[in-house]
């Protein structure tokens, strides 16, 4: 019997102790940024603490009047001080100043999670995306219709891409004329990847918004989206407190990302959608096919996106993945992608049908040693079950020794 699997996640801040349900597979991955209080807030610590060892002397030798009095003119000046802290932290840092340090610290986050989840060894599986067919999108205008920014589009259009990943989509973006953009996909189909890449091409240039990626898991929404990430944002990355978030946002200086918009309780779907519908932000949202398919039926549309969809990947590009690491001349994969080509409605064609699968196969059979032809038949016509069944079953062991969920090399 298939294990039950079960995601746990917690964003933001925490306070007090975090339980882990079931049992751990594979890698915990915790980001923190310290917060720098500086010397004013040293400061404040050092008066409080004085006061209190002042006051408990004073009343150990019986002299409550003066320990009252010196906790009273002692908390004015802590008042005072916590105060100073709070209206200085404030100004030393500005607004350009904060943005600057912000775009250094999403950079080196989200690249650090590029490298550790082996996003560029040596090269990304190309994605591939084009205009949803599904009824999820408002009718274009004649205008939208003649324009091919968001018709189709790759990760990568070649081996020799010098741009960086995802860069393709992120001028599309720009150049967009609706304010939101809706990357549909199944689960593995490499959603998450996808926004990551194009949260680090999207820091290039300075002269751009800021793309904050955050999970939307958490938000209710009864709390208005832009309030939602400016407090999100403050929580991730306190050199920008909340106050300057939202004016960050207000000022069009930050780019959400929001990955995972299926991830709310489906009871929630429909002010979540009335609630994006009202925001008047640019952002990029990720969302499964299927929930946001159902959501859009029962509650409406989003009247100010483009809908995309991440294609199946076509066999050349899973070949080209499969031997990226492989030495010239060495054909190991063959026997897999013809079986794919010759059967693309088999079962093998379907296991190998998600980027997801694909990065695990090139995983389980990465030594060159390995024989990946042992997915494929040799003779028969027909791929035996039980071949592909014990395939199914090997990938899914290294899928649950893998630290990431969405993994697309």
């Amino acid at each position: 019997m298939a294990s039950e699997q079960t995601r746990n996640e917690n964003t933001g801040s925490v306070r007090g102790s975090l339980v882990q349900a079931r049992t751990i597979v594979g890698d915990l991955h915790f980001h923190h940024q310290p917060r720098n209080r500086g010397p004013r807030w040293g400061a404040a610590s050092a008066v409080g603490l004085a006061l209190l060892i002042g006051a408990a002397v004073l009343v150990r030798h019986g002299w409550w009047p003066v320990a009252v009095l010196l906790l009273a003119a002692g908390g004015l000046l802590e008042w005072w001080l916590i105060s100073r802290a709070i209206r200085l932290g404030d100004r030393a840092t500005s607004p350009d100043e904060a943005i600057s340090e912000l775009r250094r610290q999403v950079r080196d986050q989200w690249s650090a999670e590029r490298d550790n989840r082996g996003l560029q060894e040596p090269r990304p599986l190309r994605l591939r995306w084009r205009p949803t067919q599904r009824p999820v999108q408002v009718k274009l205008t004649t205008a939208e219709k003649g324009r091919a920014e968001l018709r189709r589009g790759e990760l990568l259009e070649g081996t020799d891409e010098t741009r960086p990943a995802a860069a393709a989509l992120l001028a599309a973006f720009r150049q967009s004329p609706r304010r939101q953009l809706v990357v549909l996909g199944e689960r593995g189909a490499g959603k998450s990847t996808l926004v990551l890449l194009f949260t680090l091409a999207a820091l290039d240039d300075e002269a751009q918004p800021v793309p904050v990626l955050l999970s939307v898991a958490g938000w209710d929404p009864g709390e208005r989206i832009e309030d939602w990430v400016a407090r999100r944002v403050s929580e991730e990355y306190p050199v920008v407190p909340r106050h300057r978030a939202a004016r960050l946002l207000a000022d069009k200086r930050l780019l959400p990302v929001l990955d995972g918009l299926d991830e709310i309780p489906s009871e929630l779907w429909g002010r979540a959608l009335g609630a994006l519908n009202r925001s008047a932000l640019r952002m990029v949202i990720t969302c499964r096919s299927a929930e946001f398919e159902a959501a859009v039926t029962t509650d409406g549309v989003l009247a100010h996106a483009a809908v995309v969809e991440i294609e199946p990947i076509r066999p050349d590009d899973a070949r080209d993945f499969f031997e990226q690491r492989d030495v010239e001349g060495v054909r190991r994969w063959d026997r897999v992608i013809d079986a794919v080509i010759e059967r693309p409605d088999g079962p093998l064609a379907e296991l190998l049908s998600s980027p997801l699968m694909i990065s695990l196969a090139r995983r389980v059979y990465r030594r060159p040693s390995s024989q990946p032809e042992e997915l494929a038949p040799r003779r028969a016509p027909r791929i035996p079950h039980r071949t592909v069944s014990g395939a199914r079953r090997r990938l899914s062991r290294a899928r649950n020794r893998c630290p990431w969920e969405d993994r697309v090399p």
